[in-house]
């Protein structure tokens, strides 16, 4: 199982895991920490870095959309692919 399988499967079982200080702390019920600690322990490196590691920039949508409309509105294919569309026959 991966550090992200590990992870997820912990955190649906109740087990908080956060990093604090640079080490890895879990929380949650004493019955989950137990069956989880074993499991998380051979990734605590790789966990360290998932949960340290900065998220990836997302894109802006607005230029992502005046991107589409501009290609769609000068594209002759796709204006003809909405010619028709909710007219009866």
């Amino acid at each position: 199982m991966s550090a992200a399988d590990t992870l997820i499967r912990a955190r649906a079982a109740g087990v908080e895991i956060v990093v604090r200080d640079g080490e890895l702390k879990a929380r949650g019920p004493a019955e989950a920490l137990a069956t989880w600690a074993p499991a998380l322990r051979p990734h605590k490196h790789e966990l360290l870095a998932l949960l340290t590691a900065e998220p990836e920039p997302r894109p802006d949508w607005r230029l992502l959309d005046m991107a589409y409309q501009q290609h769609h509105f000068n594209c002759p294919q796709c204006i003809a692919a909405g010619k028709g569309y909710g007219s009866q026959p």
